[in-house]
């Protein structure tokens, strides 16, 4: 797979970003309705998730490391099957396949992160210059938060209809094509990157470096004042968070006392996404 050009073609990148961004608002919309749907209790759901937060961070350091061993490309398409198998999971598996379907959801989002994003960086960076850095990250923030703001919205039209008779596969099918779709896309249109691993075939120091990359991260991190406070702060965002996050879709739900709310459960999300979009966009556009 992979064309033998590394031209960049930002148009090429952008279009995988939309695609995953939409795919996951398509489930953002309507995940807890989903899981109970499954036959998850709201203390289940909990742990579903809680399941997927220690997946996302006993993964990311291992991802990221992987991604610069083997190939940020390769990491990236390893999250895609990932994140199709936990769809698979949602779709038609009990509470323990559902349960599963949440560890590869988290390991699907720690080895998609730092992957295709930084090739498609680095690759700007080499073609364009640091100095234009600021504007493909504009794009990139851009095009990721607004197709998830329109990937919820429909999500939560698609909400209203069931797929052979099961609520919410509908959002569950077509996310899971267009991930099918981005992987696709990505395997065959974009240029694979050098991996270290290729650069040295030894296997017993492909050990040691992960090790080593490993050490010089926890390391980095012991030294900035400013990498710990982000750390700490991102860990209190998400437990104050979770709560709302938990509750607000069945509560509405029962607000609604069986009336359609599929575009309110679009809706609702926007205003997230929208802010991302505006704080990506401005700091691109005053370079």
């Amino acid at each position: 797979m992979g064309k033998s050009s590394d031209s960049l073609r930002p148009w090429v990148y952008l279009a995988g970003f939309s695609m995953s961004g939409f795919s996951l608002g398509l489930i953002t919309c309507i995940n807890t309705l989903l899981f109970l749907s499954r036959g998850l209790s709201l203390s289940l759901f909990s742990l579903a998730i809680g399941l997927n937060f220690i997946t996302v961070m006993a993964l990311e350091m291992p991802s990221g490391i992987a991604g610069d061993l083997w190939g940020r490309k390769r990491v990236w398409m390893i999250s895609r099957v990932m994140t199709l198998a936990s769809l698979a999971c949602y779709g038609f598996g009990n509470v323990p396949v559902v349960m599963l379907g949440c560890v590869l959801s988290g390991a699907g989002i720690a080895f998609s992160s730092g992957t295709l994003d930084a090739l498609y960086m680095e690759r700007w960076m080499h073609e364009r210059g640091e100095n234009s850095l600021g504007k493909a990250q504009m794009w990139y923030s851009a095009i990721q938060y607004s197709s998830m703001g329109i990937g919820s919205l429909a999500g939560g039209i698609l909400s209203g209809f069931s797929l052979w008779g099961i609520p919410y596969n509908g959002n569950l099918m077509t996310a899971f094509v267009l991930t099918a779709t981005a992987l696709i896309w990505i395997g065959f249109l974009i240029p694979q990157d050098t991996s270290r691993r290729e650069e040295s075939q030894n296997s017993a120091s492909l050990t040691r470096q992960m090790l080593e990359q490993g050490k010089q991260a926890l390391a980095a991190a012991g030294k900035s004042p400013v990498l710990m406070v982000c750390l700490v702060g991102a860990v209190m965002m998400g437990f104050a968070t979770s709560g709302v996050e938990l509750y607000w879709q069945p509560h509405l739900e029962t607000l609604a006392e069986n009336r359609d709310i599929g575009f309110l459960l679009g809706c609702l999300p926007l205003p997230v996404w929208r802010l991302w979009c505006w704080a990506a966009w401005f700091p691109g556009n005053c370079h």
